[in-house]
């Protein structure tokens, strides 16, 4: 019997940071490498619900934040998931970043996402170091392994380097990576198929 392809989805971080960045996001929503983020962001200039609840660096691991957000959601966007950061899961080199979340509350983020009922992924991926980009096809085979079914895995793809930007170049790197046959040829060696997080987030409700 051949086993279902586990579901992971592909978001794109910093849309609205400049040109570049959204034209590659844009560019990837398109050819459907990346969740809808395009159409979602046209829904919320029209007053409809975002496609999930996040915070900027991912801030809502800390406490205050963490149950402001969960308020605030709770009230206007009950059905909305909320992304979770545990467990998370990356390249070789990951470990540090992976252990920060945990710190600063990745953990207790989760429970609170169980007790509340509130849908969200299963797992985080997505932490790769920012300053090797020859790293990014092999860092990203790498996650497809390790990804279980309902992840989501973080992006921050740019279709060209800004010199002011200190990740200008990994974001290229990875945008390239993305629009590539490299990234489907791994996708389906790896039994992943790209989902969105609305597909997946009943399944990570436990």
């Amino acid at each position: 019997m051949i086993a279902a392809p586990r579901r992971v989805v592909v978001c794109a971080d910093d849309f609205g940071l400049g040109d570049a960045i959204d034209e590659g996001i844009v560019g990837l929503a398109a050819s459907g490498r990346i969740a809808a983020q395009w159409t979602v962001f046209e829904l919320l200039r029209g007053g409809g619900a975002p496609d999930f609840v996040d915070t900027h660096r991912h801030v809502h691991v800390l406490a205050p934040v963490r149950e402001a957000l969960l308020a605030v959601s709770s009230r206007s966007a009950p059905g909305v998931p909320v992304r979770n950061l545990h467990p998370s899961f990356g390249p070789r080199g990951s470990l540090g970043k992976r252990g920060v979340l945990r710190l600063a509350g990745a953990c207790p983020l989760e429970a609170r996402l169980r007790e509340t009922g509130r849908l969200a992924n299963a797992a985080f991926g997505g932490l790769q170091s920012f300053h090797d980009v020859s790293r990014v096809p092999a860092d990203w085979i790498a996650m497809l392994a390790r990804a279980p079914d309902g992840a989501l895995v973080a992006t921050h793809p740019a279709s060209r380097a800004d010199p002011a930007d200190p990740i200008g170049a990994f974001r290229e790197a990875e945008r390239d990576w993305l629009a590539s046959d490299g990234f489907v040829e791994a996708c389906g060696k790896a039994g992943v198929r790209l989902a969105t997080l609305r597909e997946i987030a009943p399944a990570a409700k436990r």
